[in-house]
């Protein structure tokens, strides 16, 4: 049989079409066939003959944005079906095997408005995988030992990309910040009280609202005969009933009037800076033009901000990552900086800001346009090159649009944008009081910060060593104090672990499956008894942190007292309080937090008074104004020496 002309050669041809004449070839667009079951799920489907490979996508129209918050709520669920979805049923015990042993790959992934199954294998295994994939779609089991197992894996998950990664804290919470109303408020892989308390109630409600054939479409790439192909999916996924779906509203994001800011507590080897801005969803012609202001901004070297903070004569940033993507609703335009040593955060963030003002003033030149647009061309023809970035192209432009060709329609859109278009949308979406600005602030580093600050400005001694040590205490402090929280939230999920089995063996038909669920709770990692046992190693470590803390709270607090300081503490912390007209007893002087407050103003008011020159690595923390007692101290000092400097004071 004769192949098809490759796809590899067509998009060579259209990259370098591209670049010459910005003129699209129209035989790249897909034969795309689409059909609807009797039971509402769709299919689309684009036979290409050129490889014996095929893909095969399940698109579940369900993500973490149909999730609701609470106390606890339910973020996470939907990845958790992801992870379910691999446990295996009766026919296919195990999943992963069975279909590698057919030379294919898989895998899953689950995002804010879907959770999506694939494999991608040789042609003539086509009716293996409808098979298998129908299966545990129609067989999964959702009990406690097929869950329970999965949130573990879940929740490691989370603490590994999320709790234990500067860049990860830093992402959620500038999603947090931006998204205050939306459900792309939480992240995929859900805050860690629901994970720890979502029930198989839960699960098997969720499951049965949502995955149904009429909330989900098939998407199949490759080398088949559509009408064979149509008919192999009917028999595999037409007997599936259709659903009732309950789909929450989501609320809609009022606009942002005011630069907003966050920061998160995490070790970084250098500084991390996240500017983010809401873009517009998928389905709107303007992000088609904020896509050509991201090649303009950061694809390759000579992009304008790679050439501005990263490239150029004097480099601010290592790196910069941009992440922008079509949602269903208006969701993110992310560009996280890696700094190099030494540069303030503040530095990097002013450099960053004068490339898009600069996209915002003065219309780009043609020269400048072209680049991008080849850019993004090249991206999707690339894309296009093997069956399984296509319908990945196809599944995720179906959800946020409805339309699964039009990637290839953005062939031909790129090259209609206009200078003028770029100045319109960045005036619309990328001005500074609708960004988040969020830094990583790693607190360890106060210690040395404290040490430089008393060897430019040094008073008594003595003072000095104990306002080093209160800063210690302070920092040694806020371990603890997440240790606390650490252990608690393991309480709880140990008492909701109980809780479930519980309600489990009531429920449950046989006295093996209840004999099994025991074993469950005594025997394995993340059962009861080895957990309970290593939450008792944590309480043992938390005290004797504690005891210490006390110790050290007791002799700063004698030593003040020894140098005549006691009183002055309580002057500065009724200020600090604005409870200055009311007196401050003994015991709320001990308060360990206040302790703290006062060193940090202490080195405030020593700093102002020598009229010091602003600290460079104090400016990185110039933005961050919290409610966290030691950085809300060390903005208001950075922001005096900055007045000062500048002249203002």
């Amino acid at each position: 049989m004769t192949r098809a002309p490759s796809i590899v050669c067509l998009a060579f041809m259209l990259i370098a079409s591209s670049c010459a004449t910005m003129q699209t070839r129209p035989d790249l667009a897909p034969q795309i066939e689409t059909a609807t079951l009797d039971n509402g799920l769709t299919i689309y489907m684009v036979e290409d003959r050129s490889a014996p490979i095929a893909t095969f996508q399940y698109w579940v129209k369900v993500g973490s944005a149909d999730e609701r918050e609470g106390q606890p709520g339910i973020t996470g669920l939907s990845h958790f079906f992801e992870h379910m979805m691999f446990r295996g049923t009766p026919k296919h015990p195990d999943y992963f095997n069975a279909v590698s042993a057919k030379g294919a790959q898989l895998n899953a992934f689950t995002w804010l408005d879907v959770t999506v199954y694939w494999e991608k294998f040789a042609s003539e295994h086509l009716e293996f995988i409808l098979d298998i994939e129908s299966d545990r779609l129609a067989n999964m089991s959702i009990d406690l030992l097929n869950l329970e197992p999965e949130r573990e894996v879940v929740k490691s998950e989370r603490r590994l990309r999320t709790e234990n990664s500067a860049s990860g804290s830093l992402g959620e919470a500038v999603s947090a910040a931006l998204f205050q109303h939306h459900s792309y408020h939480w992240p995929t892989v859900g805050w860690m009280r629901d994970l720890n308390a979502i029930s198989i109630e839960e699960a098997r409600a969720y499951h049965g609202r949502f995955y149904v054939p009429n909330n989900a479409y098939v998407v199949l790439v490759g080398d088949f005969d559509t009408k064979d192909a149509l008919a192999k999916i009917e028999r595999f996924f037409g007997s599936f009933p259709r659903g009732n779906i309950d789909r929450p509203v989501r609320k809609t994001e009022p606009p942002q009037m005011r630069t907003r800011r966050t920061w998160v507590a995490k070790p970084t080897a250098s500084g991390l800076l996240n500017v983010s801005y809401r873009s517009p969803a998928g389905g709107d012609p303007d992000f088609t033009v904020l896509e050509v202001i991201d090649a303009i901004l950061t694809k390759g070297r000579g992009s304008r901000a790679q050439k501005s903070l990263v490239y150029g004569e004097n480099p601010v940033a290592k790196s910069i990552s941009p992440f922008l993507f079509p949602f269903r609703d208006p969701g993110i335009f992310q560009l996280e900086l890696e700094l190099l040593p030494g540069i303030a955060n503040v530095t990097a963030e002013k450099r960053l800001e004068q490339v898009i003002t600069r996209l915002r003033t003065t219309p780009v030149d043609a020269r400048v346009l072209a680049r991008a647009v080849a850019q993004l061309r090249a991206d999707i023809v690339r894309m296009m090159t093997t069956t399984q970035s296509r319908a990945q192209l196809m599944g995720f432009s179906i959800r946020a649009t409805g339309d699964p060709a039009l990637p290839w329609k953005r062939l031909q859109q790129y090259g209609e944008v206009t200078p003028e278009d770029i100045v319109r949308v960045a005036n619309q979406w990328l001005t500074p009081e609708k960004r988040v600005i969020g830094h990583a602030v790693e607190l360890s580093r106060l210690n040395a910060l404290t040490a430089e600050l008393i060897q430019a400005w040094p008073q008594n001694p003595q003072l000095d060593e104990l306002l080093a040590e209160a800063v210690k205490y302070r920092l040694m402090h806020q371990q603890w104090s997440e240790g606390i929280k650490t252990a608690a939230l393991e309480d709880n999920a140990i008492k909701a672990l109980l809780d479930r089995a519980s309600r489990e063996k009531a429920a449950v038909a046989t006295v093996k499956q209840r004999q099994a669920i025991d074993t469950y709770l005594e025997t394995a990692d993340q059962g009861v008894k080895k957990r309970r046992s290593a939450l008792a190693a944590i309480r043992n470590n938390l005290n004797t942190t504690k005891a210490s803390l006390d110790a050290m709270k007791e002799a700063i607090l004698e030593k003040l007292a020894s140098h005549g300081e006691h009183h002055r503490a309580k002057t500065v912390l009724g200020i600090l309080q604005n409870t200055s007209a009311q007196p401050i007893d003994e015991k709320n002087h001990k308060n360990d937090m206040r302790v703290a407050e006062w060193a940090l103003h202490f080195i405030t008011e020593a700093a102002a008074n020598s009229r010091g020159p602003a600290n460079e690595v104090l400016t990185q923390l110039a933005a961050n104004r919290t409610n966290h007692p030691v950085l809300t101290k060390l903005y208001h000092f950075a922001y005096t020496l900055q007045r000062i400097d500048s002249g203002e004071l």
